[in-house]
């Protein structure tokens, strides 16, 4: 099984839904199972997001969504970590690989960042400024 992910910074505070896409890489079809935990962890703090929702067999080669959105949010600013378990019906041990890493993991993980609305704000204000000073040295003001 393989989920892929991007690169992401999520606003304290806020919520951004997200469904997963699983994929079966194996020769075999999957036998279907469910994800038994979604949760965020921050250091000593953690965010259970769901549990106990249904994942379809999935016939070799093919990648199937999970009919369920779960809300992407941050418990701390800076690195938060999304954590996603799952079971095999047939009980089975499932093996979690992310692209571009070769080895699989027991499970699934995405490490994000939680970011200071205000800070990313004065951020993208100072940039203005200096974007605006470049234009009016051009200029010659």
């Amino acid at each position: 099984m393989s989920m892929f992910q991007n690169r992401v910074a999520v606003p304290l505070g806020l919520s951004i839904p997200f469904t997963l896409s699983i994929q079966n890489q194996s020769p075999d079809t999957f036998p279907g199972g469910e994800v038994t935990r979604v949760e965020v962890r921050s250091g000593s703090l953690k965010v259970d997001l769901a549990a106990n929702v249904s994942v379809p067999s999935i016939g070799p080669d093919l990648e199937v969504g999970v009919d369920q959105s779960f809300p992407l949010l941050p418990v701390s600013e800076g690195p938060n970590s999304l954590y996603v378990m799952m079971k095999a019906s047939d009980g089975q041990p499932i093996q979690f690989f992310r692209q571009g890493v070769p080895d699989s993991m027991p499970e699934w993980y995405l490490v994000f960042h939680g970011v200071d609305p205000e800070k990313v704000a004065m951020i993208e204000l100072l940039e203005r400024i200096e974007q605006r000073l470049e234009e009016l040295k051009r200029v010659g003001v």
